[in-house]
Protein backbone atom coordinates (compact mmCIF):
# COMPACT_ATOMS: atom_id res chain seq x y z
CA UNK A 1 0.00 0.00 0.00
CA UNK A 2 2.83 2.69 0.34
CA UNK A 3 4.36 2.01 -2.30
CA UNK A 4 1.09 2.86 -4.66
CA UNK A 5 0.52 5.87 -2.31
CA UNK A 6 4.52 6.62 -3.09
CA UNK A 7 3.74 5.83 -6.71
CA UNK A 8 0.15 7.68 -6.62
CA UNK A 9 2.39 10.84 -5.33
CA UNK A 10 5.91 10.92 -7.44
CA UNK A 11 3.15 10.27 -11.04
CA UNK A 12 1.48 13.89 -9.48
CA UNK A 13 4.47 15.38 -8.61
CA UNK A 14 5.91 14.59 -12.04
CA UNK A 15 2.35 15.34 -13.60
CA UNK A 16 2.43 18.80 -11.33
CA UNK A 17 6.57 19.80 -12.57
CA UNK A 18 5.76 18.93 -16.42
CA UNK A 19 2.26 21.61 -16.42
CA UNK A 20 4.11 24.11 -14.89
CA UNK A 21 7.18 23.60 -17.53
CA UNK A 22 4.88 23.54 -20.69
CA UNK A 23 3.31 26.31 -18.80
CA UNK A 24 6.34 28.54 -19.03
CA UNK A 25 7.71 27.46 -22.14
CA UNK A 26 5.11 29.97 -23.85
CA UNK A 27 6.43 33.53 -22.89
CA UNK A 28 4.69 35.90 -24.80
CA UNK A 29 1.20 36.53 -26.22
CA UNK A 30 -0.07 35.06 -29.55
CA UNK A 31 1.22 37.54 -32.84
CA UNK A 32 -1.69 39.52 -33.87
CA UNK A 33 -1.42 41.79 -36.88
CA UNK A 34 -2.08 45.80 -36.18
CA UNK A 35 -5.31 46.96 -37.24
CA UNK A 36 -4.81 49.72 -39.91
CA UNK A 37 -7.74 51.87 -40.86
CA UNK A 38 -8.05 54.33 -43.55
CA UNK A 39 -11.61 55.77 -44.17
CA UNK A 40 -13.48 57.14 -47.33
CA UNK A 41 -16.49 59.58 -47.30
CA UNK A 42 -18.98 59.77 -50.11
CA UNK A 43 -20.84 63.00 -49.91
CA UNK A 44 -22.51 64.83 -52.67
CA UNK A 45 -22.20 67.93 -50.41
CA UNK A 46 -20.62 69.09 -47.45
CA UNK A 47 -23.31 70.33 -45.45
CA UNK A 48 -23.92 69.03 -42.46
CA UNK A 49 -26.98 66.79 -42.30
CA UNK A 50 -26.57 65.24 -46.11
CA UNK A 51 -25.99 61.98 -46.43
CA UNK A 52 -22.53 60.86 -46.15
CA UNK A 53 -21.23 57.81 -47.01
CA UNK A 54 -18.40 56.56 -44.89
CA UNK A 55 -15.99 53.20 -45.83
CA UNK A 56 -13.48 51.94 -42.90
CA UNK A 57 -11.09 50.13 -45.42
CA UNK A 58 -8.77 47.72 -42.59
CA UNK A 59 -5.20 48.72 -45.04
CA UNK A 60 -3.87 44.94 -44.05
CA UNK A 61 -6.57 43.52 -46.67
CA UNK A 62 -5.73 46.38 -49.19
CA UNK A 63 -2.70 45.95 -51.62
CA UNK A 64 -2.00 49.67 -51.83
CA UNK A 65 0.11 50.62 -55.33
CA UNK A 66 -1.37 53.70 -56.66
CA UNK A 67 -2.43 55.59 -53.70
CA UNK A 68 -6.23 56.26 -52.92
CA UNK A 69 -7.08 54.58 -55.84
CA UNK A 70 -6.23 51.36 -55.13
CA UNK A 71 -8.59 51.98 -52.01
CA UNK A 72 -11.30 52.91 -54.28
CA UNK A 73 -10.82 49.47 -56.37
CA UNK A 74 -10.98 47.55 -53.10
CA UNK A 75 -14.00 49.07 -52.20
CA UNK A 76 -15.55 48.79 -55.78
CA UNK A 77 -14.83 44.76 -55.60
CA UNK A 78 -15.49 44.06 -52.11
CA UNK A 79 -18.21 46.38 -51.01
CA UNK A 80 -19.85 47.55 -54.27
CA UNK A 81 -18.78 51.16 -54.45
CA UNK A 82 -19.07 52.03 -58.07
CA UNK A 83 -17.09 54.83 -59.70
CA UNK A 84 -15.66 55.77 -62.81
CA UNK A 85 -12.43 57.66 -63.90
CA UNK A 86 -10.44 58.24 -67.23
CA UNK A 87 -6.97 57.62 -67.34
CA UNK A 88 -4.30 60.29 -67.93
CA UNK A 89 -0.51 60.62 -67.51
CA UNK A 90 -0.95 61.93 -64.06
CA UNK A 91 -2.76 58.96 -63.04
CA UNK A 92 -6.29 58.24 -62.92
CA UNK A 93 -8.82 60.81 -62.75
CA UNK A 94 -12.15 60.39 -61.05
CA UNK A 95 -15.50 61.84 -62.31
CA UNK A 96 -18.09 60.14 -60.41
CA UNK A 97 -18.35 57.96 -57.27
CA UNK A 98 -21.14 56.19 -55.70
CA UNK A 99 -24.15 58.97 -55.05
CA UNK A 100 -21.55 61.70 -56.43
CA UNK A 101 -22.00 62.29 -59.85
CA UNK A 102 -21.75 66.18 -61.46
CA UNK A 103 -24.84 66.88 -63.58
CA UNK A 104 -23.32 70.33 -64.39
CA UNK A 105 -20.76 71.27 -67.20
CA UNK A 106 -18.92 73.48 -64.12
CA UNK A 107 -19.16 69.97 -61.63
CA UNK A 108 -16.44 67.16 -60.74
CA UNK A 109 -15.48 65.12 -58.06
CA UNK A 110 -12.97 67.10 -55.90
CA UNK A 111 -11.09 65.73 -53.25
CA UNK A 112 -10.52 66.61 -49.78
CA UNK A 113 -7.54 64.59 -47.52
CA UNK A 114 -6.60 64.69 -44.06
CA UNK A 115 -2.90 63.53 -44.91
CA UNK A 116 -1.00 67.10 -44.25
CA UNK A 117 1.55 66.22 -47.11
CA UNK A 118 -0.97 66.03 -49.73
CA UNK A 119 -2.71 69.61 -49.00
CA UNK A 120 -2.98 71.88 -51.56
CA UNK A 121 -1.12 74.91 -51.72
CA UNK A 122 -2.87 78.45 -51.16
CA UNK A 123 -5.00 80.00 -51.79
CA UNK A 124 -6.57 76.12 -52.98
CA UNK A 125 -6.45 74.95 -49.38
CA UNK A 126 -10.17 75.11 -48.93
CA UNK A 127 -11.12 73.27 -45.65
CA UNK A 128 -14.32 71.41 -44.95
CA UNK A 129 -15.56 69.75 -42.06
CA UNK A 130 -17.94 66.44 -41.76
CA UNK A 131 -19.20 65.92 -38.17
CA UNK A 132 -15.64 66.53 -36.19
CA UNK A 133 -13.03 65.40 -38.76
CA UNK A 134 -11.86 68.62 -40.86
CA UNK A 135 -10.48 67.73 -44.66
CA UNK A 136 -8.03 70.34 -46.90
CA UNK A 137 -8.13 70.25 -50.61
CA UNK A 138 -5.94 68.08 -52.05
CA UNK A 139 -2.99 69.03 -54.11
CA UNK A 140 -2.68 65.59 -55.54
CA UNK A 141 -4.43 63.41 -57.46
CA UNK A 142 -6.37 59.56 -56.19
CA UNK A 143 -3.37 58.27 -57.52
CA UNK A 144 -0.68 59.72 -56.14
CA UNK A 145 -2.68 60.66 -52.72
CA UNK A 146 -1.30 58.69 -49.39
CA UNK A 147 -3.06 56.14 -47.82
CA UNK A 148 -1.85 55.68 -43.95
CA UNK A 149 -3.30 54.38 -40.85
CA UNK A 150 -6.15 56.69 -39.37
CA UNK A 151 -6.23 59.36 -42.09
CA UNK A 152 -9.03 59.95 -44.60
CA UNK A 153 -10.30 61.15 -48.07
CA UNK A 154 -13.45 62.98 -48.74
CA UNK A 155 -14.79 62.86 -52.22
CA UNK A 156 -17.70 65.45 -52.75
CA UNK A 157 -18.63 68.18 -55.88
CA UNK A 158 -17.22 70.51 -56.76
CA UNK A 159 -17.41 73.71 -59.06
CA UNK A 160 -16.02 76.19 -60.65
Amino acid sequence: MKKLIAFVMAALVCLTLCSCKLGKSKTSAPETETQAYFYVYVAPTTNNGDAVNIYTVDLNEVEVTEGAFSVLKYLQAEYELTFEYSDSEYGAFITAVGNVRPSAANEFVLIYTTYEADFSLPPYDTKVSIGAVTFTAAGVGASSMTVSAGNAMLLTLGSY
